[in-house]
């Protein structure tokens, strides 16, 4: 076991790593005794609470959202949802449009430190999602392009807006602009299918 120095030192730059590397190492952050926390395990199926160092992860490698109750501990609040797992927030959505926000955690940042391209398509994905099945169709993504214009970096806020650009029958196409206070950082575009419409 390595000494309480070492064991701090690694806890520290783990703690800048992204959500991916969390889920593939879960045995870093899982701990359920009280006394000793330096002693980590990976939940076993069907735990539902348990001892965490990072409370707003616990859960996640198990497959589960949880929700923090004070002194590191955790309890299951039932199935992690990709969005809820990035941390993003839907601000409204309606007929065509959706407006969805986050803000940059180390979680979300590539090896140079800023937010990944994978992070910033999914967040404008999220709000082309909602907007395309804002109609009460179920939609699914034909084609989809992201021009990225600026780095953003850790305690940023994002927003992403989707407006609906053209309704067919059958497709519908959506333009998604990330910004960040009012400057935009990454513009997006996608057709969807729309099934089962009848319109």
């Amino acid at each position: 076991m390595p000494a309480p120095a070492e064991r701090t030192t690694r806890q520290r730059q783990l703690s800048s790593q992204q959500a991916s590397n969390l889920l593939q190492r879960p045995e870093l952050y899982f701990n359920d005794n009280a006394q000793d926390r330096s002693e980590r395990h990976v939940p076993q199926p069907g735990q539902t609470s348990g001892w965490c160092d990072r409370p707003q992860f616990c859960g996640a490698a198990n497959g589960t959202a949880s929700r923090a109750l004070g002194n590191g501990f955790w309890t299951q609040v039932g199935p992690v949802k990709y969005p809820e797992l990035l941390k993003l927030e839907t601000l409204s959505s309606g007929e065509g449009e959706a407006h969805v926000r986050v803000v940059v955690g180390p979680e979300h940042l590539n090896l140079h430190g800023t937010a990944h391209g994978g992070f910033l398509y999914s967040l404008a994905d999220e709000a082309l999602a909602l907007a395309s099945k804002s109609r009460g169709t179920g939609a699914v993504v034909l084609n989809a392009h992201i021009d990225y214009f600026s780095v953003v970096r850790e305690g940023e806020v994002l927003e992403a807006t989707a407006r609906e650009e053209h309704l067919g029958r059958r497709v519908a196409t959506y333009r998604v602009d990330i910004t960040r206070q009012g400057e935009t950082v990454a513009l997006f575009s996608g057709t969807v299918y729309r099934m089962n419409s009848r319109s």
